[in-house]
């Protein structure tokens, strides 16, 4: 969403139960350095950061291990929070000025559920009266990219996972113009999704999963981490079962 020129950097996903990290020292994926570390228990609370301070040492220590430094730092914005929403314009108001647009709108003709956010805006059709915007509250970005800040790394990216797995998509496979595809995205605790037609996102939603996150035991082979459910694991296949249903509704 709020991007400058990149050079070395690191792309973190990070949530309840683990943080990923890919360290890009150039532009060849190949080149690349994958980590993976499970959190401890507390640290976030579905996507949201609780316990500033453990993630804070947590970090630290990989900042060390991992030789990353002042390295510059893509991360996603907690999916929970994201919201997209699509608003009316008039068409002479330009791509380059719906952003300046939309911050001048907001709480006279755009109304968001929560006060200083951050956000990107979408034209899909330029001149036609309707653009996309995508916002999410800044407090939690901010926690994010303050700590990373003390650490001496450079938060430069805060993106959207949705958006950046359908850039992905679209430089890895043949995408179709005329086709609409459902992508969704699964973790432990919930599920994003996205339907992606031509160019244009016409859904998002985050829903999340109920389950007894005590009951997780994360374990370590050959630099990979997994988990495990420490239970009867078709209490949260029951689970799965009530989501499937719901997408199958869109």
């Amino acid at each position: 969403m709020f991007k400058k020129k990149l050079k070395r950097y690191v792309a973190l996903d990070l949530n309840e139960y683990i943080l990923r990290a890919i360290v890009m020292t150039g532009n060849d994926i190949a080149q690349s350095a994958v980590y993976e570390y499970p959190l401890e228990k507390g640290i976030f609370d579905g996507d949201i950061l609780e316990d500033e301070m453990a993630l804070y040492e947590t970090l630290k220590t990989l900042i060390h291990e991992w030789g990353i430094k002042r390295y510059d730092v893509r991360f996603f914005v907690p999916d929970s929070t994201v919201m997209m929403k699509t608003f009316e314009h008039p068409t002479d108001v330009t791509t380059a000025k719906l952003k300046g647009y939309v911050e001048m709108e907001l709480g006279q003709t755009i109304h968001l559920p929560f006060s200083q956010p951050l956000i990107d805006v979408y034209d899909f059709k330029a001149n036609d009266g309707e653009a996309v915007l995508f916002a999410a509250p800044s407090e939690e970005i901010n926690k994010i990219a303050g700590l990373l800040d003390d650490l001496h790394l450079e938060p430069v990216t805060a993106d959207v996972r949705a958006l950046a797995t359908i850039r992905f998509l679209e430089k890895t496979i043949d995408l179709e113009e005329n086709k609409s595809y459902l992508i969704s995205e699964w973790s432990i605790s919930g599920v994003s999704i996205s339907i992606y037609t031509g160019g244009n996102v016409e859904f998002l939603r985050y829903q999340s999963i109920d389950t007894f996150k005590e009951k997780w035991q994360s374990k370590s082979e050959k630099d990979e981490i997994s988990f495990v459910y420490d239970g009867e694991i078709e209490e949260y296949r029951a689970q799965l079962i009530d989501q499937i249903a719901e997408i199958e509704e869109f």
